[in-house]
């Protein structure tokens, strides 16, 4: 009897020492995560490769043991298990495995794996759910599997979950599969296995109405009331009631996994949450887009979810979300994944769903990299009710009363707790409240059925601001009544010790119980006018933890008198883009002389301001040099450490710049002295210049300057007023009137008598022309000569004010001669066609002949003398010639003429 006891005490304590089986997960491309610090870790040094399914199994150390992709066992040393190669999983299984330990004893596990196909090379696997029995023992510390093979169900999907039941003393695996046998019959029964101290059981089949796929999750709650199936393809969740007593399954009801109209998803990750109220589950929606999703089991539904019970919570064109398990820090996580034409690629982080206990929008949702290894579809699988043996608080500000509450899945008889800091409690959910803040770790020992064991949590008390006192603000009081305007954020380095000002809010109150019931709050720290002489100010100061500590400051305004301060002159700014009526004030000279006028010491810092309001509480200081107008400047007196000593007032006097009256611009005439000069004034009411050319060499200090030469110039005055000697500068340009320029220009020589050249001119001015530079006709832009000899005539232009430069250019005007007298006596002794040169004339074919059509002579260039009346050597007789002539110009423009003319002998 004794021996039994014992046994039964061994069967409880080897299944409630169960926090911590979960504390090492691997899965995906090597990826892993180790939860037993009471921090996540990320892991690196696994082995698996699984595409999706997979499970891990820690001992109630949380030391590892084993894990599985539902086809290779891998022990903790991240070897081949022995015997651990070719488990019949399937390796693109939703849930293609979960690790059972046998209850009573520490030696022998289980490994289930689910199976849709037959094999069809040996060793030849029919589709079913099969067991694999692991021992891990002091002859194989490293584990052998003893048992491969074992089928259990001759028919199986992609899922499996498993629980323990009501009092703890075995567990419930539950899968789903066909009602049937044949190829056609539709998934709609679920077989719940019983494990317990006898091994396994013969499965109980419990048919639903509901029928699904082989694909998608099938979860457990924590508390072991619900069981929800993924309908992957008909994008629909079943949720079922769980009798974690006797194994019965109840339909409970149907859910659309749509959580907007037309967006069709199709569930596949399922997680319920820790307290089992809400159920999570991921989907795509069409091709791109995947989702998860949150859904109330229990209701009522926050105001928030309008969708019956259900949101989106996040939605990625980019990642693709999987699996979905609770861990033992309480949150969710998710598998990452991405595809690239439906091949699976893996991903390098996995997703977070942080605070789900709280309703939305407190969830977070966080992204987590894996240091180089990727994840898959899949998360390790976990007998769920693992999770449900866990602490339970709120980290908190060290002053503030912790709760503490102790969760799991049978009753528990007695606990002691230890808060980390030396104190206990028997309470089976105490309160406690730590004196210092930190980090500690509280363990609860709880006496399940006479045995002890141990959960824990790592919890943090949040300090609270350090504050000092006594720190005061002292003001000039201007009217000797101790009261003044102050900002009051200037005594903030004087009462908290802080590093970063940012992690903590300050609130200025006039009464302690205003500032601890935050009401009446000073709304204007920055300004504020103290009601009596030195007030004390309270404070309420809060960190980014939320906590909360309280110091007072006093603001104290004295009085001391200082004299005004003489005015001070500047000079106008007259550099470029500077305003008008202002100038630049020297503030290192205006400090030096309000020490030297009122004998203030070095150690006096003098500070500069615009307003007397500025210099009151210490806002916009005039810090460098500055710009001003003519106006008042408020002087700041402080003593050392910075109590205010005085202000008093100087006046900015701005002298303005000396008078300039000038043009940017003056035109004279091409040859100043044919018209009156243009004389420049400096004004004399300065009193010196300096007219400057464009080298900058000074050419006149007279008031007035004669404009003689067109170029660039400046003039500089310079004038005394208030014992300154200010200047005033401008540059400006001399220019001449823009020069005319030849138009259109024609000559017409069809009438043999009369050669008519017509000239125009483009200009500002009216124009006369002529032909010898000496007869000037004509008065406006247009002129016409007549009877024109033929040649080459120069034209000359100037217009009629004689100011704009004169122009001219050569018009050829092409003659044929009437006759010619070929004598000898230099005169007239050639025939040529007149007004042809070289420079307007490309070429020139003149053919002459007799009137029998005799060519007689040719003329074939420019320069040509012409024909001198001889044939062959032999001189013509005085008759009449003929010609044909093609001249071309320079724009190939093609010239034709015939005709006669006369050889004359005299």
């Amino acid at each position: 009897m004794k021996n039994n006891i014992l046994l039964f005490f061994l069967f409880i304590s080897t299944l409630l020492i169960a926090q911590n089986q979960t504390n090492n997960w691997y899965f995906g491309d090597k990826a892993g995560i180790d939860f037993n610090s009471g921090r996540r870790t990320i892991k690196t040094d696994g082995e698996v490769i699984a595409p999706e399914g997979c499970a891990t199994f820690s001992d109630h150390n949380g030391d590892l043991l084993f894990y599985t992709n539902g086809h290779t066992v891998w022990n903790k040393n991240h070897e081949i298990m022995e015997n651990g190669e070719g488990l019949p999983g399937q390796l693109n299984h939703t849930q293609s495995t979960i690790i059972i330990p046998k209850p009573g004893s520490e030696e022998i596990y289980y490994i289930f794996t689910t199976r849709t196909n037959n094999t069809t090379t040996p060793p030849l696997i029919g589709e079913g759910v099969y067991l694999t029995e692991v021992e891990i023992s002091d002859e194989h510390p490293l584990g052998v599997i003893k048992v491969k093979f074992q089928q259990i169900a001759t028919t199986s999907s992609e899922r499996i979950s498993a629980v323990h039941s009501k009092d703890g003393t075995f567990f419930w695996v539950i899968t789903h599969g066909k009602a049937g046998f044949g190829a056609d019959e539709l998934y709609n029964t679920f077989f719940v296995y019983k494990v317990d101290s006898n091994g396994v059981s013969n499965p109980e089949r419990i048919p639903q109405p509901q029928f699904l796929q082989a694909r998608g999750s099938l979860k457990i709650s924590p508390n072991g009331k619900y069981i929800a199936v993924a309908g992957y393809f008909n994008q629909r969740i079943y949720v079922y009631n769980f009798d974690n007593e006797t194994g019965q399954i109840d339909f409970r009801e149907e859910v659309l996994a749509d959580t907007f109209l037309f967006s069709p998803k199709n569930p596949y990750g399922l997680e319920f949450s820790l307290d089992s109220k809400k159920l999570y589950y991921t989907g795509p929606v069409g091709s791109s887009l995947s989702t998860i999703n949150q859904y109330f089991i229990e209701r009522p539904v926050p105001e928030t979810i309008d969708f019956v019970g259900k949101e989106q919570l996040i939605g990625s064109n980019s990642i693709k979300f999987g699996a979905m398990q609770l861990a033992k820090d309480g949150n969710i996580y998710v598998a990452n994944f991405t595809e690239n034409d439906g091949e699976l690629l893996g991903a390098p982080t996995i997703t977070v769903l942080e605070n789900i206990n709280n309703e939305r929008p407190d969830i977070d949702v966080a992204s987590i990299g894996l240091r180089g290894n990727n994840s898959f579809r899949g998360l390790p699988n976990f007998i769920q009710s693992y999770f449900l043996n866990r602490i339970t608080t709120e980290n908190k500000c060290f002053v503030d009363t912790f709760i503490f509450e102790i969760s799991a899945f049978t009753t528990i008889q007695s606990i002691t707790w230890d808060f980390g800091d030396g104190n206990t409690s028997t309470v089976m959910n105490p309160s406690h409240q730590y004196n210092s803040p930190g980090e500690y770790l509280v363990i609860a020992s709880i006496t399940l059925n006479g045995q002890v064991f141990k959960v824990n949590k790592l919890v943090e008390a949040y300090p609270l601001p350090s504050l000092n006192t006594g720190a005061v603000i002292e003001q000039c009081d201007d009217d000797m009544d101790g009261l003044s305007s102050f900002n009051l954020t200037d005594a903030i380095l004087d009462f908290a010790n802080v590093t970063n000002i940012r992690e903590i809010s300050f609130e200025y109150y006039t009464s302690r119980q205003d500032a601890e019931n935050r009401t009446n709050v000073i709304s204007n720290p920055e300004s504020f006018e103290n009601t009596v002489p030195n007030q004390e100010i309270f404070v309420r100061a809060t960190t980014n933890f939320g906590c909360t500590d309280f110091t007072t400051f006093r603001v104290r305004a004295r009085f001391v008198q200082l004299e005004t301060v003489s005015d001070s002159f500047y000079c106008e700014n007259i550099d470029e883009g500077a305003t008008p009526g202002t100038g630049i004030v020297n503030k290192d000279a205006l400090e030096e002389k309000v020490r030297t006028e009122l004998s203030i010491a070095q150690t006096v810092n003098l500070k500069f301001f615009r307003t007397y309001s500025d210099a009151l509480n210490n806002l916009n200081e005039l810090l460098f040099d500055f710009s001003s107008p003519t106006s008042t400047i408020y002087i700041k007196a402080e003593e050392a450490g910075e109590s205010c000593s005085g202000i008093t007032e100087a006046k900015v006097i701005i002298n303005p710049k000396p008078t300039i009256d000038l043009e940017e611009n003056y035109e004279i005439c091409f040859d100043p002295s044919l018209k009156p000069p243009v004389v420049l004034s400096g004004d004399l009411s300065n009193e010196r210049f300096e007219w400057r050319n464009e080298a900058n060499e000074i050419i006149s200090t007279s008031v007035n300057f004669t404009l003689t030469a067109i170029g660039s110039y400046s003039l500089t005055t310079f004038k005394t007023e208030n014992g300154l000697l200010c200047s005033n500068y401008q540059e400006f340009t001399v220019t001449n009137p823009e020069k005319p320029s030849f138009g259109e220009i024609t000559v017409n020589t069809e009438d043999e008598t009369n050669n008519i050249l017509t000239v125009s001119v483009l200009g500002n001015s009216s124009y006369q022309f002529s032909l010898d530079n000496q007869n000037f006709d004509g008065n406006g832009n247009r002129y016409i000569f007549t009877n024109v000899d033929a040649g080459l005539i120069d034209v000359f232009v100037k217009d009629i004010n004689d100011c704009e430069e004169p122009i001219q250019t050569t018009v050829s005007v092409i003659g044929f001669r009437k006759f010619f007298t070929p004598n000898g006596d230099g005169n007239n002794d050639y025939w040529n066609i007149r007004g042809i040169d070289a420079n307007s004339f490309k070429s020139i074919e003149v053919i002459i002949f007799d009137r029998f059509g005799t060519v007689l002579g040719t003329i074939t260039e420019l320069g040509s003398k012409g024909w001198d009346g001889t044939y062959n050597g032999k001189k013509q007789s005085e008759n009449n010639y003929w010609f044909k002539a093609k001249i071309v110009d320079k724009e190939d423009n093609v010239i034709s003429r015939s005709g006669n003319f006369s050889l004359v002998i005299n």
